[in-house]
């Protein structure tokens, strides 16, 4: 078995050695490096090339997050693990959903091994089958969770036929003065055709969910500015786009499923735009790692609050109170990388923008 290159961020050398101890007991195959600080962490992560990162939550003068975007920014998908005293349940979803791929309390370090080996397969940064197996395993797995979306899909239908009614029941008013019957109508045209395009964007996953995989090879900057321009033509958006992917850059894979995932994304990048600022603007990027194609996406919209990002991904919540979106679309693109094995890390700061990586296995 080939050895494991881990990178620590941890200021407590006890902590280190015990790890240490523990992962080579568990005949963990490995070396071991400890730095405690961002130029350590940043020359150790160019020098060392590691195949797993490991780090304390907080430190001094350093932190888990600090590293976590270090990486993201470096673009280096390297397999990302938490190691710490204590975390609030809150700040584990959050750590989860901007792209750690699990954490160990320092009382359970016992787990580590198990942790550390997860995470190194869901990668597959050492494994030489590559991505061929972990597509198989996405395509194969049983779907989970069908009545909790069941129930969801059936009280926002609920919800909306209540309001519906409520406002026909209004408009039957002979009382009702010509302005606010042609206010309820809006309303009722608005919510019918929002609840048209719910059904669309839920029929459309489920036909690509139902149908066989297709492999083929595309041009990855002509597809994203394909998709681009028909979103443009269905609708006037004042955002530009800045394609910086590589005329050169290929992927393999299914194109169907690519397409309708970002298709989501650039959309709410276009509604979510910050008014306030002279040009708006979306900005990709892509770089091929290992078995998998990163392509990044870059907004400088009103972006997300972080205690709301690992909510993102539910179907039909919203952080938009100005009810521009219904909630599908990021759930519709979870699942859909989910079917491809792929994945989605998403970091924002309010009124700066959003950006979000998507890792794109290549099939063979």
């Amino acid at each position: 078995m080939e050895t494991i290159n881990i990178l620590v961020i941890e200021d407590s050398k006890d902590d280190f050695y015990l790890m240490e101890r523990i992962l080579k007991k568990n005949h963990i195959p490995c070396s071991l490096h400890c730095v405690d600080t961002r130029d350590e962490f940043l020359d150790a992560l160019h020098e060392s090339n590691p195949n797993l990162i490991i780090s304390d939550h907080a430190m001094a003068s350093f932190s888990s997050m600090d590293a976590l975007q270090i990486c993201q920014k470096e673009r280096k998908s390297v397999p990302f693990l938490v190691v710490t005293g204590t975390l609030p349940e809150d700040t584990a979803k959050s750590l989860l959903s901007l792209g750690v791929d699990n954490y160990v309390l320092k009382k359970d370090l016992d787990l580590l091994p198990d942790v550390v080996k997860q995470a190194l397969k869901k990668h597959k940064s050492w494994v030489s089958s590559g991505v061929k197996n972990l597509t198989a395993e996405a395509i194969s797995k049983p779907k989970v969770d069908n009545n909790s979306f069941a129930l969801k899909f059936t009280k926002y239908l609920n919800d909306k036929i209540k309001s519906i009614d409520g406002m026909t029941n209004l408009m039957q008013k002979e009382s009702l003065c010509t302005k606010y019957r042609n206010f309820h109508y809006r309303e009722i045209k608005s919510q019918t055709q929002q609840m048209r395009y719910v059904s669309h964007c839920i029929k459309e996953m489920a036909e690509l969910k139902l149908a066989e995989v297709e492999s083929n090879v595309i041009n990855l900057r002509l597809l994203t500015t394909n998709v681009w321009f028909e979103l443009l033509e269905s609708r006037f958006f004042d955002v530009v786009l800045v394609n910086n992917i590589s005329e050169e850059l290929t992927w393999k894979g299914d194109v169907k499923v690519l397409k309708v995932i970002l298709r989501h994304i650039f959309r709410n990048s276009m509604l979510f735009k910050d008014s306030s600022k002279k040009l708006n603007r979306m900005k990709l990027t892509a770089v091929r790692q290992s078995e998998y194609l990163i392509l990044e996406i870059e907004d400088n919209g009103i972006g997300i609050e972080k205690t709301v990002i690992p909510k993102v991904f539910d179907v039909f919540y919203s952080a938009d109170t100005d009810y521009k979106t219904v909630g599908i679309g990021l759930y519709i693109v979870k699942e859909l990388l989910d079917e491809i094995g792929g994945e989605m890390r998403i970091t924002s700061e309010l009124k700066e923008g959003t950006t979000i990586q998507l890792l794109l296995p290549q099939y063979s």
